[in-house]
């Protein structure tokens, strides 16, 4: 019995090890000017770590990218971005394309990093409206918790819903 329980939690650890994903990094500045980060070789710098979605209202949804790096693997992006690009382009967002939507990046199981955010209303009518919201405009936060993006995207839920 024990020997199948032994199983069942390594095959779940490699289960979670196989899932994880990997994304590139957006160097971008406050204009939304942004650009792909690159290594010392040129390669396009790839993270790792897992996309998920959070609820802000029971009709507003957003993803995120969860840096399996954590804090530490931030500050380090960070100062890539910033070795690379100049002070002005230190917000780091994920982006798997050309055309990716904004995210944020979700550090120590806590924090959402600042930076824009795409949120999705789900209507009545089975509709789905996308709204970009930039949290930076509040410079004193690099480190937001739910609650705070949540107030801080408040305005244009509220947007949303009027319209």
């Amino acid at each position: 019995m024990l020997k199948n329980w032994i199983i069942i939690f390594v095959l779940c650890c490699l289960k979670n090890f196989a899932l994880a994903d990997e994304t590139y990094v957006n160097c971008v500045n406050k204009k939304l000017d942004w650009k792909w980060l690159r290594d010392s070789q040129n390669n396009y710098v790839k993270v790792v770590g897992y996309w998920k979605t959070q609820w802000l209202t029971p009709d507003h949804i957003f993803s995120y990218f969860e840096l399996s790096d954590g804090l530490e693997g931030y500050k380090m992006l960070k100062e890539m971005c910033i070795k690379k690009y100049g002070e002005q382009f230190s917000i780091l967002q994920p982006a798997d394309h050309f055309y990716s939507l904004w995210h944020p990046f979700f550090v120590d199981n806590q924090y959402f990093v600042n930076g824009r955010i795409s949120v999705y209303q789900y209507s009545t009518k089975d509709s789905l409206f996308l709204n970009n919201y930039s949290t930076f405009s509040n410079p004193n936060y690099e480190f937001l918790s739910l609650f705070q993006l949540g107030k801080m995207c408040e305005g244009v839920i509220d947007n949303c819903i009027s319209e």
